[in-house]
């Protein structure tokens, strides 16, 4: 029999409990600064990852990654767009489309700006092009999943947008200069 709590199966009441935990870290974000679309869409797609989750452990897993994954924005916003707007609006859209394919000419055509334009100003502001900090983001949920789950390196792949596994694997050992196997099998405090 299916464990359960008060007559509703366990593993449905943890789900619910992450998705209510799941709402108010997307409305602090918000307070936080980020994007109301941006939290709104990651929201989503946590939502969906919370529903397909099979056990207590994997949902716990989750709703750590939902808290660092809404820390980590609102952190990386107030870090590099302190003073311009463009810039926040910049990486609100990236950390809500890490999962697609994101280039400098969409993020421009999203709001209305020139994509050398934008590129110059990303870099002086932010300190950081735009397809380096692109690439450093989608790196950093690469981690979180290479150490919290045995998903196939296509599906992390496909999971950030990129094309192929190859090219993920390339820019993976670019930002770490480690291959994704060599990262998921060091121990977890390296």
């Amino acid at each position: 029999p299916v464990p359960q709590y008060e007559g509703i199966p366990f593993i449905r009441t943890i789900q619910d409990m992450c998705i209510i935990a799941l709402g108010l870290c997307s409305q602090a974000a918000i307070r936080g600064g980020m994007d109301f679309s941006a939290a709104i869409s990651s929201s989503n797609h946590f939502v969906e990852r919370i529903e397909r989750a099979r056990s207590a452990p994997e949902v716990e897993m989750l709703q750590q990654e939902i808290m660092e994954f809404y820390t980590k924005a609102v952190a990386t916003i107030k870090r590099v767009s302190a003073d311009s707007e463009l810039v926040q609006k910049t990486v609100s859209y990236i950390q809500a489309h890490l999962a697609e394919k994101i280039t400098v000419n969409a993020i421009a055509e999203q709001f209305h700006q020139n994509a050398a334009y934008l590129s110059h100003h990303f870099k002086e502001k932010a300190g950081i092009s735009i397809t380096d900090y692109i690439r450093q983001e989608k790196m950093m949920v690469a981690k979180q999943i290479l150490k919290s789950s045995e998903r196939s390196l296509i599906d992390i792949a496909q999971s950030l947008g990129y094309s192929s596994q190859q090219y993920f694997q390339s820019q993976f050992k670019k930002e770490t200069g480690m291959t994704p196997g060599e990262y998921r099998k060091m121990k977890p405090d390296t």
